[in-house]
């Protein structure tokens, strides 16, 4: 997996704030005070189109039914792509499209991927927003809160400023990994 230079920064504070709080809990209100100043210097300031900055909605919890459940049920059934639809490089979210858990057109918002991560393939909720939310912070558009499966699309909304790309999973060199299908190796 390949993660870029801003992620690693951020996941390193991240890890460090979480790490400082634990081993020194009287320290803990440090990193709440970042948090603070963050949403102060934040709370309506225009972005670059001149329209105020919305925080996004709070993903969602834990579905209500968490055991075992057919992914081609009655009220998702399978249905080809279409001509205009998007797919992507995750054979997971390719599913789930192709089901209706998320859109068919394959864009859809983070809060709709989560659910249907956990509806559709009995993922925990924590893990299903970890993985949505990293993918929808380097490839997903942040102003519009949509993201999509596969290719850049018009259908995410504008696109923002730089250096942010809203190019949809297909992006190469932001939030990958590497596999091979078959189970083949490479050849010496």
């Amino acid at each position: 997996m390949m993660l870029s230079k801003p992620l690693a920064i951020l996941a390193l504070w991240a890890t460090f704030g979480a790490t400082l709080s634990f081993a020194f809990p009287s320290l803990s209100g440090v990193t709440d005070g970042f948090q603070d100043l963050s949403a102060r210097w934040w709370k309506d300031k225009p972005n670059h189109d001149g329209r105020l900055v919305q925080n996004p909605p709070t993903p969602p919890g834990p579905p209500r039914y968490t055991g075992t459940k057919l992914v081609n049920d009655r009220q998702h059934p399978y249905k080809p792509v279409k001509a205009g639809d998007i797919r992507g490089p995750c054979p997971a979210l390719n599913t789930l499209a192709n089901h209706g858990y998320i859109s068919r057109d394959g864009v859809a918002s983070p809060s709709e991927i989560v659910n249907a991560v956990q509806e559709g393939l009995n993922s925990n909720n924590k893990f299903a927003i970890f993985l949505t939310y990293i993918g929808h912070l380097l490839d997903g558009n942040l102003e519009t809160d949509l993201l999509s499966i596969g290719l850049k699309t018009r259908r995410t909304g504008p696109s923002p400023p730089p250096p942010a790309e809203a190019g949809g999973l297909n992006v190469h060199g932001t939030f990958e990994g590497a596999y091979r299908l078959h189970g083949s190796r490479p050849h010496d």
